[in-house]
């Protein structure tokens, strides 16, 4: 990355990405603004909780569906 009075330049793999100063200015402050909305400051948080709870759900399921497999009288060969 490279700064000059004219604007930011960012490289990668080769490629290389220019960015004035007043735009660099202003995405800054719309990334900011964004940010402070409630939605994208609890968003990790909310997405952890909701992976695990999926996950929590998952396994309880499949703990009850081996349970209704192994005890199941309905699939009972002899009944």
């Amino acid at each position: 990355m490279t700064i000059s009075s004219r604007g930011i330049t960012h490289y990668m793999k080769g490629v290389g990405e220019f960015i004035r100063i007043e735009d660099w200015e202003k995405e800054a402050k719309f990334f900011d603004k964004l940010r402070k909305i409630q939605f994208f400051k609890e968003y990790k948080i909310w997405k952890t909780f909701y992976i695990w709870k999926k996950g929590t759900r998952r396994n309880s399921m499949r703990k009850c569906q081996n349970i209704l497999v192994k005890n199941l009288l309905l699939l009972d060969l002899h009944l």
